[in-house]
């Protein structure tokens, strides 16, 4: 059997960057000194892959295709992609209490903010 063509290849290739920046996009976040196990982004690669019904690429695959669209890794005992957390893992979103009052708390402003802290200041004992 024949290989494929240059141009084929050429389409392969760039389907899959724009299958892994969609996973990127999607699944990721950039964060500043973060850092995710390449096993770990792999492995949330692959499950996001087969919900979309996709055949997930090879590990070694799925690295150079990062490389190619510049994400940073850096190799140790472990092998680590940099500046990148899983979507996953994002801190816990607050409650819609907090979400409420702190959406009220933007509204207020700069002097009544002060005013509002001053006389609870003053219901503890601190301050004038």
């Amino acid at each position: 059997m024949a290989s494929p063509s240059r141009p084929a290849r050429a389409a392969v290739e760039r389907e899959r960057e724009r299958q892994l920046k969609a996973f990127i996009s999607e699944c990721t976040i950039k964060s500043l000194g973060a850092r995710v196990q390449s096993s770990n982004l792999h492995a949330a690669y692959g499950a996001w892959a087969r919900a979309k019904g996709v055949s997930p690429i090879s590990a070694k695959l799925f690295a150079l295709v990062l490389k190619r669209i510049d994400q940073q890794n850096l190799k140790s005992n472990t092998s680590w992609w940099l500046d990148l957390k899983l979507a996953a893992d994002r801190e816990p979103r607050t409650s819609a209490a907090a979400e409420t009052l702190e959406e009220a708390w933007r509204s207020v402003t700069p002097s009544e903010a002060l005013t509002f802290l001053l006389s609870k200041l003053r219901v503890l004992g601190i301050g004038r």
